[in-house]
């Protein structure tokens, strides 16, 4: 089950679709209620089946009972059934009535049968209502229905005062959220069989991608050059996922729609792209700059500015020279 808050959990009666229409008939309740739902289904199944055998004897009883002459098994089976006894007494005391008349009346045996097996499939149906009575109540793996207040779409409007206030808890939140998205890929989505206890927080622990080789998605211009210069870009695709099976909600067939993320990745060139200045021009620099300090400047086109809802020169991205006075190391896990 997912680790969120349990306020925000569902209770009461709901359809789980991924189950079907009539086995995900769901009913969410607290340990406490669970355990008396189990106790009271033990029970009423044990009545239900109880009460259902009485009926059938007695409506068996009255059909044999036609006035007829009979022989002395027909007599004891008919006083046997007239007693009601439970399917297991039933069961060893028709098999007492064959013994003892197997060899006085022809056919004991058969004429035992129906009553034979009659008994053994209500002992059978018995058993199987309170396996399936327990079985009724999960507490291991459960899937239950979010409802949350807070799920909504967020609505940035540029001419909003309050638009900079909003953007910024919202990368607050973007930046908690690809910490743990970090933690969870390489937990996750790893290529073996096995998915750890935090990989089950999801519906599906991952979305495999398909990847393969592509044509650089950019204009020739830009694109770098290499020896097949056609396939120079690669390009991951998820397919159609299931907003039920792959994003976990729970919605009807003629509410659901396929997601697909395809995503192409290509080499640019640089030269022509690239310009430098010093540290001191840039103006949104978060901390005092050091000197001499440079920056690298790449021109593919400009940022959108949430603030302003007007679109930025045609700088990219700006990248601190200091950087490449330090190496990074890197390993495959």
């Amino acid at each position: 089950m997912s680790q969120f808050d349990v306020r925000f959990v569902k209770r009461g009666y709901w359809t789980n679709l991924e189950q079907g229409s009539i086995m995900g008939k769901t009913l969410t309740t607290d340990v406490k209620t669970g355990t008396i739902i189990i106790a009271f289904l033990a029970i009423l199944s044990s009545l239900t089946i109880s009460q259902l055998w009485k009926i059938v004897l007695f409506l068996i009883h009255q059909i044999r009972a036609n006035g007829a002459p009979a022989d002395g098994l027909f007599r004891q089976q008919q006083a046997l059934l007239r007693s009601l006894p439970t399917p297991g007494s039933m069961l060893v005391d028709m098999a007492k009535l064959w013994w003892t008349w197997r060899h006085n009346i022809d056919h004991a045996f058969r004429r035992s049968l129906f009553h034979l097996g009659l008994s053994t499939v209500f002992m059978g149906a018995t058993l199987i209502a309170g396996i399936f009575s327990s079985n009724v109540v999960s507490s291991a793996n459960l899937q239950v229905l979010v409802q949350s207040p807070f799920c909504g779409p967020i609505n940035l409007n540029s001419s909003d005062p309050n638009v900079y206030t909003v953007f910024s808890r919202l990368e607050t939140r973007n930046t908690k959220v690809g910490a743990a998205a970090s933690l969870l890929a390489k937990e996750c989505y790893r290529n073996n069989t096995d998915t750890l206890g935090n990989c089950q927080t999801f519906t599906r622990p991952n979305i495999p991608f398909a990847r393969h080789r592509a044509r650089c998605p950019f204009s020739q211009s830009v694109c770098a050059h290499g020896v097949n210069e056609e396939m120079m870009g690669v390009q991951f695709d998820s397919g159609l996922v299931d907003l039920n099976e792959g994003f976990g909600l729970n919605l009807e067939a003629r509410d659901r729609v396929k997601f697909r993320k395809r995503t192409t990745y290509s080499v640019l060139q640089t030269d022509p792209y690239t310009s430098f200045m010093n540290a001191t021009q840039e103006s949104n620099f978060s901390r005092t700059p050091l000197l001499p300090e440079e920056m690298v400047v790449l021109h593919y086109g400009g940022l959108l500015n949430f603030t302003t809802g007007v679109a930025s020169t045609d700088e990219t991205y700006i990248y601190s020279l200091l950087k490449s006075n330090f190496t990074g190391y890197y390993s495959l896990t």
